[in-house]
C-alpha cells in the first residue's frame, strides 16, 4: 500500500497525470510500481477476472458510476476503444463503485445492455476501492504489460488521450 502511495506522489511530481500535447506522460519504467490487485463482483463475463491473471496485456482499469455524468459520457469511448484495442492486446475493466447502494441487478444488467458495454465490468469490493482510493470519478488507471501502474487519469479525459497512453505502453516489451 505505501507503494502505491508513493507512485502517486511520483506520478504527480513527474507531472504523468497531464496532457502535453500528443504525449500523456507516463511514469518511467524503472519508477513503477506493482499495481493492486482487483477483486469484485463482474456483471458481464463469467467468474472472477484479476490483473495477475492479464499479466503480459496493457490494462485499462476504470472506476465509475451510474450516476456520474462524466462516467456516462465517457462509456461511448470506452465501447469505442475495447473494440480497435481489446484485439491489440489490451484488457479494460470497469468497476462501480457503488457497491453499497443497493441497486437491483436487473437495473445494471439493463443499464450496462442500454449503453452496449462489451468490456468487462463488475462492482468494485471494498478493499479494491481502498486500495486505488481516487479523488473522483471516473478514474482511469493503466497498468502496464507487467502489471505496475504507468500513470492515470481522474476526471473526464478526451478519447486522444486515453489512445495516446495505451499506444505508448503498446510499444513497451
Amino acid at each position: 500500500m505505501r507503494r502505491f502511495f508513493l507512485f502517486l506522489v511520483l506520478l504527480a511530481l513527474a507531472g504523468g497525470c497531464g496532457s502535453k500535447g500528443d504525449q500523456v506522460g507516463l511514469t518511467p519504467a524503472d519508477k513503477r510500481v506493482a499495481a493492486p490487485e482487483i477483486s469484485g463482483y463482474f456483471l458481464n463475463v463469467a467468474g472472477p477476472m484479476s490483473l495477475a491473471q492479464l499479466k503480459g496485456k496493457v490494462v485499462l482499469l476504470n472506476f465509475w458510476a451510474t450516476w456520474c455524468g462524466p462516467c456516462r459520457a465517457e462509456i461511448p469511448s470506452l465501447v469505442k476503444l475495447y473494440s480497435l484495442y481489446h484485439p491489440k492486446g489490451v484488457e479494460f475493466l470497469s468497476l462501480s463503485v457503488e457497491i453499497d447502494n443497493n441497486l437491483p441487478r436487473g437495473q445494471l444488467d439493463q443499464f450496462l445492455a442500454s449503453n452496449n458495454i462489451n468490456y468487462p465490468t463488475g462492482l468494485a469490493s471494498h478493499q479494491t476501492l481502498s486500495d486505488y482510493s481516487t479523488d473522483g470519478i471516473p478514474a482511469n488507471f493503466f497498468i502496464d504489460k507487467q502489471g505496475r501502474l504507468a500513470t492515470y487519469f481522474i476526471g473526464l479525459r478526451s478519447e486522444d488521450d486515453l489512445t495516446a497512453v495505451l499506444d505508448q505502453l503498446l510499444k513497451e516489451p
